[in-house]
């Protein structure tokens, strides 16, 4: 989790927007090696990481949408 943590933030300063999108993966992948897990555990725990990081991605891109369509039902 920290690593996933660790990875967002530095992505927000390394290669925006891909580092977004890159940079947590990669370090839920070393933070899971770090604390010890094998590779097939720190594989898992990166794969929840990537499930985790496209269910907000595509929540936030409904209610986005969702918002959209509200404005423009109200103006028109």
């Amino acid at each position: 989790m920290w690593g996933a943590f660790i990875g967002g933030i530095a992505g927000v300063f390394v290669l925006p927007p891909w580092g977004l999108l890159l940079l947590p993966l990669v370090g839920a992948f070393l933070g899971e090696r770090l604390a010890g897990r094998n590779l097939d555990e720190a594989l898992k725990g990166t794969k929840g990481a990537v499930l985790g990081l496209l269910g907000g991605i595509l929540g936030k891109f409904l209610i986005h949408l969702l918002m959209g369509l509200l404005v423009i039902r109200a103006i028109f």
